[in-house]
């Protein structure tokens, strides 16, 4: 028997009982007769009857069979229809999962592309100003170091202060404030070879005393360096006097802001024959450590030569323009 008819029986069985229930409470009725004075009617008169209060003990068995029938079928109305509701949700998801409409809407999102960058456009042309890193992207893995002077096609891109070329085909990235729309005067032609001089008999190599007189250019770089520090200067002057660039002196914290570094402003060649002579003078200027380059020489570590540096990202951090002494 479905849960609907079930119901209605129970419905009908609750409804007879109440029925019974409240005729069985009313008065008797009254007789009549035809002889005599007419019989007062009683029927008016207060009935002393009463109604037991459903749930109490003196509840018959009939009346909590009326209550046990109306609470089930409300139980099954309940349930009866949250299963109508759960059947309609399920019905619903699956009207919505085989509505063709909306697989094709996500079958054209999946299979729509992505649209590609734009390639760059070379818009011209510059030249290198330092010994500049080529990289693979803005602040990058370094590809590769280029000359000086080295002419390069920009692109129409930047991100911040890298400058995008186009280099053996490929698109790289290069620190911008290092090239230049000015193009460099070519190099003097190179002078025919001289014929070669008859050998001098060889003499007995002499240790070199590295001047430490007063510098021609003046002392101003000597305010604030050590004693070591000044003899360094005065002996690079002294030995090349037409270097004039010199730096000393700075409030940062390291060798500088000790007064125990002399910086060289020099490049090219003529930077590595003043690295060199100090690093072979070592010992009678109280040198510690030579940079140039992107390379280093130290005391403790003399028996290794030249060691590379990391890369710190410029032609001055890594000491491409200038000889970087330090002193005990």
């Amino acid at each position: 028997m479905s849960w609907k008819r079930t119901a209605t029986a129970r419905a009908g069985l609750a409804g007879g009982v109440g029925a019974m229930l409240v005729l069985a409470t009313l008065p008797p009725s009254q007789p009549t007769s035809t002889d005599g004075p007419p019989t007062p009617d009683t029927s008016l008169q207060p009935v002393a009857w009463s109604v037991p209060a459903v749930g109490r003990p003196e509840t018959t068995a009939d009346e909590q069979a009326i209550l046990a029938a109306i609470t089930e079928t409300r139980r099954d109305l309940l349930r009866a229809s949250r299963a109508e509701e759960r059947t309609e949700r399920l019905e619903d998801e699956k009207k919505a999962a085989q509505d063709p409409t909306r697989e094709a809407a996500e079958a054209a999102e999946q299979a729509e592309p992505e649209p590609e960058p734009e390639p760059s456009t070379v818009v011209g042309d510059r030249w290198t100003t330092v010994a500049l890193n080529v990289r693979s992207a803005p602040g990058g893995s370094v590809v590769t170091t280029v000359a000086a002077g080295t002419k390069v096609a920009v692109t129409d891109r930047t991100d911040g202060s890298w400058q995008q070329v186009r280099w053996d085909g490929q698109d790289r990235w290069v620190a911008g404030e290092y090239l230049s729309t000015a193009e460099p005067a070519p190099a003097p032609p190179a002078q025919p070879a001289q014929p070669a001089q008859p050998a001098q008999p060889a003499q007995p190599a002499q240790p070199e005393a590295p001047s430490t007189g007063a510098c021609a250019h003046g002392g101003s770089i000597e305010s604030g360096l050590t004693s070591n520090a000044r003899a360094v200067y005065r002996a690079v002057c002294n030995r090349w006097p037409q270097i004039t660039g010199y730096g000393g002196y700075r409030p940062d914290g390291g060798y500088h802001g000790s007064g125990r570094a002399v910086d060289v402003m020099v490049s090219g060649q003529l930077g590595w024959e003043v690295a060199n002579w100090v690093r072979a003078n070592a010992g009678s200027l109280g040198v510690s450590e030579v940079l140039y380059a992107q390379q280093i020489w130290t005391v403790q570590r003399a028996g290794e030569g030249w060691r590379g540096v990391p890369d710190r990202g410029s032609a001055t951090a890594n000491h491409y323009d200038h000889v970087h002494i330090s002193v005990y």
